[in-house]
Protein backbone atom coordinates (compact mmCIF):
# COMPACT_ATOMS: atom_id res chain seq x y z
CA UNK A 1 0.00 0.00 0.00
CA UNK A 2 2.87 2.38 0.77
CA UNK A 3 4.19 1.96 -2.75
CA UNK A 4 0.87 3.14 -4.21
CA UNK A 5 0.90 6.18 -1.89
CA UNK A 6 4.34 7.13 -3.15
CA UNK A 7 3.23 6.77 -6.76
CA UNK A 8 -0.02 8.70 -6.20
CA UNK A 9 1.76 11.49 -4.37
CA UNK A 10 4.21 11.96 -7.19
CA UNK A 11 7.19 10.50 -5.42
CA UNK A 12 7.03 12.71 -2.28
CA UNK A 13 7.23 9.71 0.02
CA UNK A 14 4.75 8.34 2.51
CA UNK A 15 5.35 11.04 5.14
CA UNK A 16 5.32 13.87 2.61
CA UNK A 17 2.16 12.44 1.07
CA UNK A 18 0.48 12.26 4.47
CA UNK A 19 1.27 15.93 5.15
CA UNK A 20 -0.11 16.83 1.74
CA UNK A 21 -3.32 14.94 2.50
CA UNK A 22 -3.66 16.65 5.88
CA UNK A 23 -3.05 20.06 4.27
CA UNK A 24 -5.68 19.34 1.64
CA UNK A 25 -8.19 18.28 4.30
CA UNK A 26 -7.44 21.41 6.34
CA UNK A 27 -7.94 23.55 3.24
CA UNK A 28 -11.33 21.89 2.61
CA UNK A 29 -12.43 22.61 6.18
CA UNK A 30 -11.23 26.24 5.87
CA UNK A 31 -13.09 26.66 2.56
CA UNK A 32 -16.27 25.35 4.15
CA UNK A 33 -15.78 27.80 7.01
CA UNK A 34 -15.67 30.70 4.53
CA UNK A 35 -19.11 29.77 3.24
CA UNK A 36 -21.62 32.45 4.13
CA UNK A 37 -25.07 31.38 5.11
CA UNK A 38 -27.45 33.78 3.43
CA UNK A 39 -30.71 33.73 5.32
CA UNK A 40 -33.70 33.45 2.93
CA UNK A 41 -35.41 36.23 4.91
CA UNK A 42 -32.46 38.54 4.23
CA UNK A 43 -32.78 37.88 0.51
CA UNK A 44 -36.52 38.54 0.70
CA UNK A 45 -35.94 41.83 2.54
CA UNK A 46 -33.37 42.90 -0.04
CA UNK A 47 -35.83 42.02 -2.83
CA UNK A 48 -38.50 44.11 -1.09
CA UNK A 49 -36.06 47.00 -0.74
CA UNK A 50 -35.33 46.90 -4.48
CA UNK A 51 -39.08 47.05 -5.21
CA UNK A 52 -39.46 49.93 -2.75
CA UNK A 53 -36.54 51.81 -4.31
CA UNK A 54 -38.12 51.42 -7.74
CA UNK A 55 -41.29 53.08 -6.48
CA UNK A 56 -39.68 55.69 -4.25
CA UNK A 57 -37.19 56.72 -6.90
CA UNK A 58 -40.00 58.74 -8.46
CA UNK A 59 -41.12 60.63 -5.34
CA UNK A 60 -38.51 60.56 -2.57
CA UNK A 61 -35.63 63.06 -2.72
CA UNK A 62 -32.67 61.27 -4.28
CA UNK A 63 -30.23 62.50 -1.65
CA UNK A 64 -32.44 60.81 0.96
CA UNK A 65 -32.78 57.54 -0.96
CA UNK A 66 -29.13 57.22 -2.01
CA UNK A 67 -27.72 56.17 1.42
CA UNK A 68 -30.40 53.49 1.80
CA UNK A 69 -29.58 52.00 -1.61
CA UNK A 70 -25.85 52.24 -0.91
CA UNK A 71 -26.25 50.43 2.42
CA UNK A 72 -28.09 47.54 0.78
CA UNK A 73 -25.56 47.37 -2.05
CA UNK A 74 -22.68 47.19 0.44
CA UNK A 75 -24.49 44.42 2.31
CA UNK A 76 -24.84 42.45 -0.94
CA UNK A 77 -21.16 43.03 -1.71
CA UNK A 78 -20.17 41.59 1.69
CA UNK A 79 -22.23 38.48 0.94
CA UNK A 80 -20.65 38.16 -2.51
CA UNK A 81 -17.17 38.37 -0.97
CA UNK A 82 -17.87 35.08 0.81
CA UNK A 83 -18.80 31.68 -0.58
CA UNK A 84 -22.36 30.52 -1.02
CA UNK A 85 -24.37 28.17 -3.18
CA UNK A 86 -24.81 28.95 -6.87
CA UNK A 87 -28.51 29.76 -6.49
CA UNK A 88 -27.87 32.28 -3.69
CA UNK A 89 -24.88 33.70 -5.55
CA UNK A 90 -26.96 34.27 -8.69
CA UNK A 91 -29.69 35.91 -6.61
CA UNK A 92 -27.15 38.15 -4.85
CA UNK A 93 -25.51 39.05 -8.16
CA UNK A 94 -28.88 40.12 -9.57
CA UNK A 95 -29.56 42.17 -6.43
CA UNK A 96 -26.11 43.74 -6.73
CA UNK A 97 -26.88 44.71 -10.31
CA UNK A 98 -30.27 46.17 -9.46
CA UNK A 99 -28.84 48.16 -6.57
CA UNK A 100 -25.86 49.36 -8.63
CA UNK A 101 -28.34 50.47 -11.31
CA UNK A 102 -30.27 52.49 -8.72
CA UNK A 103 -27.01 54.03 -7.49
CA UNK A 104 -26.22 54.98 -11.10
CA UNK A 105 -29.67 56.41 -11.69
CA UNK A 106 -29.70 58.37 -8.43
CA UNK A 107 -26.17 59.68 -9.06
CA UNK A 108 -27.19 60.71 -12.57
CA UNK A 109 -30.29 62.50 -11.34
CA UNK A 110 -28.28 64.28 -8.63
CA UNK A 111 -25.82 65.51 -11.27
CA UNK A 112 -22.84 63.31 -10.41
CA UNK A 113 -22.34 61.91 -13.90
CA UNK A 114 -18.89 60.49 -13.15
CA UNK A 115 -20.28 58.35 -10.30
CA UNK A 116 -23.30 57.45 -12.45
CA UNK A 117 -21.04 56.10 -15.20
CA UNK A 118 -19.04 54.03 -12.72
CA UNK A 119 -22.14 52.55 -11.09
CA UNK A 120 -23.64 51.84 -14.52
CA UNK A 121 -20.54 49.89 -15.60
CA UNK A 122 -20.74 47.86 -12.40
CA UNK A 123 -24.49 47.27 -12.87
CA UNK A 124 -23.79 46.07 -16.42
CA UNK A 125 -21.19 43.60 -15.16
CA UNK A 126 -23.63 42.16 -12.62
CA UNK A 127 -26.45 41.98 -15.19
CA UNK A 128 -24.20 40.33 -17.74
CA UNK A 129 -22.98 37.80 -15.16
CA UNK A 130 -26.53 36.58 -14.50
CA UNK A 131 -27.80 37.09 -18.04
CA UNK A 132 -30.51 39.56 -17.02
CA UNK A 133 -31.67 41.27 -20.25
CA UNK A 134 -34.08 43.76 -18.61
CA UNK A 135 -31.38 45.05 -16.30
CA UNK A 136 -28.92 45.18 -19.21
CA UNK A 137 -31.41 47.23 -21.24
CA UNK A 138 -32.05 49.58 -18.30
CA UNK A 139 -28.34 50.18 -17.84
CA UNK A 140 -27.82 50.81 -21.57
CA UNK A 141 -30.72 53.29 -21.55
CA UNK A 142 -29.17 55.19 -18.65
CA UNK A 143 -25.80 55.17 -20.39
CA UNK A 144 -27.50 56.54 -23.51
CA UNK A 145 -28.99 59.41 -21.50
CA UNK A 146 -25.54 60.17 -20.17
CA UNK A 147 -24.10 60.29 -23.69
CA UNK A 148 -26.89 62.63 -24.85
CA UNK A 149 -26.20 64.95 -21.93
CA UNK A 150 -22.46 64.96 -22.60
CA UNK A 151 -23.05 65.76 -26.27
CA UNK A 152 -25.45 68.55 -25.30
CA UNK A 153 -22.89 69.93 -22.86
CA UNK A 154 -20.14 69.87 -25.49
CA UNK A 155 -22.53 71.48 -28.00
CA UNK A 156 -23.11 74.24 -25.43
CA UNK A 157 -19.43 75.13 -25.66
CA UNK A 158 -19.78 75.99 -29.37
CA UNK A 159 -20.46 79.52 -30.59
CA UNK A 160 -24.03 80.71 -29.97
CA UNK A 161 -24.88 80.87 -33.69
CA UNK A 162 -24.58 77.09 -34.06
CA UNK A 163 -26.57 76.16 -30.94
CA UNK A 164 -29.98 74.63 -30.67
CA UNK A 165 -32.01 74.23 -27.52
CA UNK A 166 -31.62 70.68 -26.23
CA UNK A 167 -34.18 69.30 -23.82
CA UNK A 168 -35.57 65.93 -22.95
CA UNK A 169 -38.41 65.07 -25.37
CA UNK A 170 -40.77 63.99 -22.57
CA UNK A 171 -39.77 66.62 -20.03
CA UNK A 172 -42.26 69.52 -19.82
CA UNK A 173 -40.74 72.98 -19.99
CA UNK A 174 -42.02 73.87 -16.51
CA UNK A 175 -39.67 71.32 -14.93
CA UNK A 176 -36.51 72.52 -16.65
CA UNK A 177 -35.16 74.27 -13.53
CA UNK A 178 -34.79 70.88 -11.88
CA UNK A 179 -32.30 69.88 -14.59
CA UNK A 180 -30.09 72.96 -14.44
CA UNK A 181 -31.82 75.08 -17.09
CA UNK A 182 -33.31 77.63 -14.67
CA UNK A 183 -34.16 81.20 -15.51
CA UNK A 184 -31.06 83.39 -15.37
CA UNK A 185 -31.17 86.60 -13.48
CA UNK A 186 -34.26 85.59 -11.49
CA UNK A 187 -34.28 86.47 -7.84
Amino acid sequence: MAIKAITVMGGVGVLGGRHLLIDAADAAVAAYGKRAHVDPMTLEELDQDVERFALECLGVPHAELFPQVCYDWQQVERFLDARQGLKDRAHLTLLGGQLAYFLARLSFNMGDYFAARRHAVLAWQYADDVGQPVLCASVRTLQGHDRVLRRAASAGARPAAGRRSVRHPVQPRSDRCQYGEGVRGAG
